[in-house]
């Protein structure tokens, strides 16, 4: 007997055909900047933070009198011509700012709980982003006292002051009400994740794919090791510093949405590349889409490579279905690296410098990927687990956790031209010498606060008595 082969129907031919050409699209938008010539060596930082009333001591949201939304109408003085609108709410402003005598591109957003996410660049200059930061906080601050408000700017990974992310409502867009359901259904982590943390990011271009899936590679391998050095949070809901653990905001990740936040597999392969991550991506859940127009639609929790196979995907919806992964590191036109905590403006920029001179120079990169070169999949998960579990007595890649970044750090000094943009590494290398971390930084704070309010109720009972 004849063996039967079933021939694809009509309905399966078009679903393959719109799934091509979609794929297309995708790599299209992967490969972006990754044609920009050879020897750029601008990165792009982006700090989150959270806006808190000095009266009251709460977490401004975006609706009322005094909301993030008044606040970005003030200031739209300084970039007339750069509203941001979605559904018909102003959520961010372009424009530029000047530092040390050159214009710095600035884009001005919202996180999902009205997070206030400035990003600066493409610069090549680190040490111009701090004037430019200054300038852009200082507009903010302006902004808020026309307002009658006395607004603070506070750069921690995990927001301490609330104690239950229902204090802080979501703005009223239809991609957070869908994210929000999405993330809901792991419980509070996934209320916790949208509401009370906040990050800083880099983003980075490179010349071709190799040169972008070797940059990729080192980001990865690379990412506990920043999310353990840039730890930048307190504590969680109100709860005991002492108590809350290292790289809280990592962790809140790993638990709410671990598919889309963890190493991409085959990302230490030798022929990783675009193709590679778009395969990837198409094996996750889609959470939402959103077109040209401007219109929001929640995927149902189908796969991505489902979404790709219902119609042709404009470029938005291509954008949305990239930018709602969630990786340790991302592709999305650029290189974009997730693991920093917020970090204060001085810091912040620092990281930036670290990046710079790590991925922004050939040599420097080389070296980077000579320290990381045990890296695998199964070893960064592992890494992050020892960090959290053993912080400076961690061995990462076969050295102590103290050596390893004292290389590092040397790596990116070298990468970096200018003594200047070396002198801002230094707020940061500083810290990590006597084996510290932004978080140490909040604890002995934290202590210092406590044992004065100790002493202070102490001396008041004394009196009393």
């Amino acid at each position: 007997m004849q063996g039967t082969n079933k021939l694809p129907s009509a309905e399966e031919l078009a679903r393959q055909a719109l799934l091509g050409s979609n794929r297309r699209r995708m790599l299209a938008q992967l490969r972006g900047d990754a044609q920009a010539r050879p020897g750029d060596k601008s990165i792009t930082l982006r700090l989150g933070r959270f806006v808190i009333d000095r009266q009251t001591g709460t977490t401004v949201s975006y609706q009322g009198e005094r909301g993030l939304e008044r606040v970005l109408e003030a200031l739209g003085a300084y970039y007339p011509d750069g509203q941001v609108m979605e559904e018909g709410r102003l959520v961010g402003l372009r424009g530029s700012v000047g530092s040390s005598g050159i214009r710095v591109g600035v884009e001005l957003g919202l996180g999902p709980a009205a997070q206030f996410v400035v990003c600066l660049g493409p610069i090549a200059r680190v040490s111009r982003l701090r004037g430019a930061l200054q300038v852009v906080d200082r507009q903010f601050h302006l902004a808020s006292r026309e307002l009658g408000a006395d607004y603070e700017l506070l750069a921690q990974g995990v927001n301490p002051r609330p104690r239950s992310a229902a204090e802080v409502p979501l703005v009223p867009l239809t991609r957070h009400g869908v994210m929000g359901a999405h993330l809901g259904t792991s419980g509070r982590t996934g209320r916790d994740l949208m509401r009370l943390t906040a990050s800083t990011g880099v983003r980075l271009s490179h010349a071709g794919e190799t040169a972008a899936a070797e940059a990729f590679r080192l980001a990865s391998a690379l990412s506990p090791v920043i999310a353990f050095l840039t730890d930048d949070a307190l504590s969680l809901r109100g709860s005991d510093p002492h108590e809350a653990g290292r790289m809280m905001r990592t962790q809140l990740w790993r638990q709410a949405d671990p598919e889309r936040s963890e190493a991409i597999p085959g990302c230490f392969a030798t022929d990783f590349g675009f193709a590679a991550y778009g395969e990837w991506l198409e094996s996750v859940q889609a959470v939402l889409v959103t077109n040209d127009a401007g219109e929001t639609s929640s995927c149902d929790k189908r796969l991505v490579e489902d979404v790709m196979s219902d119609h042709e995907l404009d470029r938005a919806e291509v954008a949305s279905l990239l930018e709602a992964a969630h990786p340790l590191v991302r592709w999305d036109g650029q290189l974009e690296v997730r693991s920093a905590d917020a970090l204060p403006p001085r810091l912040a920029c620092a990281y930036a410098a670290l990046m710079r001179g790590i991925f922004c120079d050939e040599k420097a990169s080389e070296l980077a990927g000579i320290l990381c070169a045990e890296a695998s999949e199964e070893g960064v998960a592992e890494l992050e687990q020892e960090l959290r579990e053993r912080g400076w007595d961690a061995r990462v890649y076969g050295r102590s956790l103290p050596n390893f970044v004292e290389q590092l750090v040397d790596v990116a000094r070298g990468g970096l031209e200018d003594e200047a943009d070396r002198a801002v590494l230094d707020e940061l290398a500083q810290l990590w010498e006597i084996r510290s971390v932004p978080r140490d930084l909040l604890v002995d704070t934290w202590d210092k606060e406590h044992e004065s309010a100790a002493g202070s109720a102490d001396s008041a009972v004394g009196t009393a008595e």
